[in-house]
């Protein structure tokens, strides 16, 4: 039987923020007004135990403004780093403001991950809205922006629609932090990875992407059979090291599914995307013991985000599939996620 509930947890600059919940039986699914976040997706394990598979603060509205490392949040405009805060567009030079030393992140310090959307149940999906005004973090042209979640059996379907009203850029994703041990009972050293990617993007000591792509054979990037993630954390490649000994690199994506799976629970996680690539980032700069998540005091590697998107800092790179939208034609992505036991 599916319900669906609303409730209200608190106010954010008078703006009241709700938590929405799905559950079909299949899975029991929270996602907060504020930021998108998602904050529960409770699965079984091979057992039948339901636990929660992302890492989060719950309901803690203040954890979420003040330590959360983006915890289950849309970042935008613009996902992954900007170099240097600027682009050119139209012969226009546009700053942006740097929140990560002199570069520009997931959308700047007051992106959509910082906001309070509308939020509204419609045909019994959680759907949440939001106008970002021209110029705000410095990105040219209105937006109206649509995220939608929703439940069909044993799948969660996110969907992603902006409308602009004058050429941006756009490339939204959902920076969800998955552990399949449940209830974040342990680290993600054990689960293992597949991407069906051929390619990754290089990156400089920035994280930037160089422009360059590095072929995965005969690497650690090398996921297509599936990688245990603890390889990346032992890699004495200079890739892993750069991005502080693991992964946070834009895989270009191949036909075929993202496959998270932790054997000791039993849990399956498979994803399929309308998006060219996945950036995958396995919890590296995670501060032991900052702050707890779903109870248990945070580890580095507590959690990996699988961050389907199109390749960052594209508004530099001429070379990287376009991210700029126009008004003749909407952004769309879609990305479902399937959750199932071995």
């Amino acid at each position: 039987m599916k319900t669906i509930q609303k409730q209200k947890i608190g106010v954010i600059n008078g703006k009241e923020v709700s938590r929405f919940t799905l559950d079909n039986g299949y899975i029991k699914f929270s996602a907060l007004n504020y930021g998108c976040v998602i904050t529960e997706i409770n699965t079984p394990n091979r057992y039948g135990a339901f636990e929660n598979v992302v890492l989060g603060f719950g309901d803690d509205l203040e954890k979420y403004q003040t330590d959360s490392p983006y915890f289950g949040s849309i970042v935008g405009r613009c996902a992954g780093r900007i170099s240097k805060s600027s682009f050119e567009l139209g012969g226009k030079t546009y700053v942006l403001p740097a929140n990560e030393r002199h570069n520009h992140l997931h959308g700047g310090p007051l992106g959509f991950s910082e906001v309070v959307w509308n939020g509204d149940v419609i045909d019994e999906a959680i759907v949440f809205t939001y106008h970002s005004k021209a110029m705000e973090m410095g990105y040219p042209g209105n937006v109206d922006v649509t995220v939608s979640y929703r439940l069909i059996k044993n799948e969660l379907i996110a969907e992603y629609e902006a409308t602009v009203d004058e050429r941006t850029p756009i490339n939204m994703t959902n920076h969800s932090y998955f552990n399949l041990s449940g209830n974040a009972k342990e680290t993600v050293h054990n689960h293992k990875l597949t991407v069906p990617s051929k390619r990754v993007l290089e990156l400089n000591k920035e994280s930037l992407p160089t422009g360059e792509f590095i072929d995965v054979d005969g690497t650690v990037f090398d996921l297509q059979a599936g990688r245990y993630l603890n390889e990346a954390f032992e890699s004495t490649e200079e890739q892993i090291q750069i991005v502080e000994q693991g992964f946070d690199h834009p895989f270009e994506l191949e036909e075929g599914l993202i496959r998270l799976e932790d054997e000791k629970s039993g849990r399956i996680l498979t994803i399929e995307t309308s998006q060219p690539a996945v950036v995958v980032y396995t919890g590296n700069q995670l501060v032991e013991g900052q702050f707890e998540v779903n109870g248990c005091p945070v580890k580095r590697y507590h959690g990996v985000c699988l961050e389907t998107q199109g390749l960052p800092d594209a508004v530099n790179h001429e070379e990287f599939p376009s991210c700029i939208v126009v008004p003749e034609k909407s952004y769309f992505s879609k990305t479902t996620y399937r959750f199932d036991t071995m």
